[in-house]
């Protein structure tokens, strides 16, 4: 009898009724279903619908991956002024600013989010879009034709400082700064290194910045490495014919097919005397897109992290022996090391051209590294299903958050600099589409 007064309680029968129908006594009836009611979560309930949080969540990864990832403080912000737009008051948050740990309750409820050290790049690499990456690649595929992944060469300069870093150290626990005695200067050795696309690594060419070259500067260096000097310590014009002839023609020398030739277009790289050789000896010249070795630069990619790392390593362990500034008779025996020390250098080169797209060629591994844009009118890579009114208001909340932290108080048209506007009227209309 209890269950069937029960289950018409369920249908709106009151209590009162349902226990003089079946004859069940109010206080037994009231028990049980005190006992069966399902039990109430812990805590405040959540301010926000599911339906929010998960279109909140995909605005947060879609706003990240257009380089606007906001950070928890920002977080709560945008929150605030979306309760705001919606002239809702939450009576737990101090001005309708949600606290802290409800920021960190949020994250904790999505573990598709987590908090993390970003990566700060400038707004000139920002502007690499699809259109010009699947140029260079047009390009590339025609250049590479019937060209083997040993016949292609990719060249790339940087430097080598005296400073090994900081380096983590073991000190009393209330002391709050811990010194250690070692001598850095601003000194910096010019390096170009070439690699081919099954992974072998061509002898390097140093630079220093100097007048004259001596003769206890080239010793002890990698197997076939050349040497130079030039006013500033970077590569010119000069120092670049002198590596070419030196380290890629000897290479490419006595090789079957053609053979290509990829780098930086720097105008310091361009050369009549260069493209008169590389016309000689069936060498086509690939030079990359501005501001893009982040993403074409095979070297750049997946070699010199380990490499810098690995000569860090070196320099500090030279320098516990030695305060002065590395000396340049020093400098090619301890890059031999820091070379050497690369357990997977040959490794890295060839995951350096996979990521890259250019062996095997494949220019989408290269446009999925890229934001979604409009330009094909692809689709979001995060949709929402269906457009709600929640939805809509998100959309304009967030766009109005972009416009007051992101440019201050002024609208996007009167902040200098069009790639920065362009860059957010893209982003609108891709949060408007979803």
């Amino acid at each position: 009898m209890i269950d069937k007064a029960i289950k018409d309680m369920e249908k709106g029968l009151s209590l009162r009724k349902a226990a003089e129908k079946h004859g069940v006594p109010k206080s037994t009836l009231a028990r049980r279903k005190i006992r069966n009611a399902p039990a109430k979560k812990a805590g405040h309930p959540k301010v926000l619908s599911d339906e929010e949080e998960e279109a909140i969540t995909h605005r947060i990864v879609l706003a990240a991956s257009w380089g606007y990832p906001l950070s928890t403080m920002e977080l709560r912000m945008y929150v605030r002024q979306y309760l705001n737009q919606q002239k809702r008051t939450v009576a737990q948050f101090k001005s309708n600013l949600p606290g802290r740990e409800w920021a960190y309750s949020f994250l904790k409820r999505h573990r598709n989010l987590s908090t993390r050290l970003s990566s700060n790049i400038k707004s000139s690499r920002a502007s690499i879009d699809d259109v010009k990456i699947n140029s260079f690649f047009d390009k590339l595929t025609e250049s590479l034709q019937d060209i083997e992944p040993e016949n292609i060469v990719n060249y790339d300069e940087t430097n080598f400082t005296d400073d090994p870093g900081s380096q983590k150290v073991i000190g009393a626990r209330n002391v709050k700064r811990i010194e250690r005695v070692m001598d850095t200067s601003k000194q910096s050795t010019s390096v170009m290194f070439a690699a081919n696309g099954t992974g072998t690594l061509l002898p390097p060419y140093i630079v220093y910045k100097s007048t004259h070259l001596y003769d206890t500067w080239c010793e002890r260096g990698p197997r076939g490495t050349a040497y130079n000097r030039s006013k500033s310590g970077w590569f010119d014009s000069e120092t670049f014919v002198d590596w070419f002839k030196k380290i890629i023609v000897p290479f490419f020398r006595g090789k079957e097919g053609k053979k290509c030739m990829i780098g930086d277009n720097l105008s310091s790289h361009l050369s009549l005397e260069v493209l008169d050789i590389c016309e000689k000896e069936g060498i086509i010249c690939c030079f990359l897109p501005p501001n893009a070795t982040h993403l074409l630069q095979p070297l750049d990619v997946c070699v010199f992290n380990p490499l810098k790392k690995a000569w860090r390593e070196v320099l500090y362990q030279w320098k516990k022996g030695n305060t002065k500034a590395l000396p340049k008779s020093e400098f090619p025996h301890h890059l031999k090391l820091a070379i050497d020390s690369v357990a997977n250098m040959s490794s890295n080169i060839r995951s350096g051209f996979k990521h890259t797209g250019i062996s095997p060629l494949n220019r989408e591994i290269v446009l999925r590294q890229l934001p979604p844009t409009t330009y094909t009118n692809a689709s979001p890579t995060l949709p929402l299903t269906g457009k709600s009114s929640s939805d809509s208001s998100l959309d304009e909340t967030l766009i109005q958050f972009f416009k007051t932290h992101r440019f201050g108080s002024s609208e996007p048209s009167q902040v200098s600099g069009m790639r920065r506007k362009r860059r957010l009227e893209v982003f609108v209309k891709l949060l408007l589409c979803i």
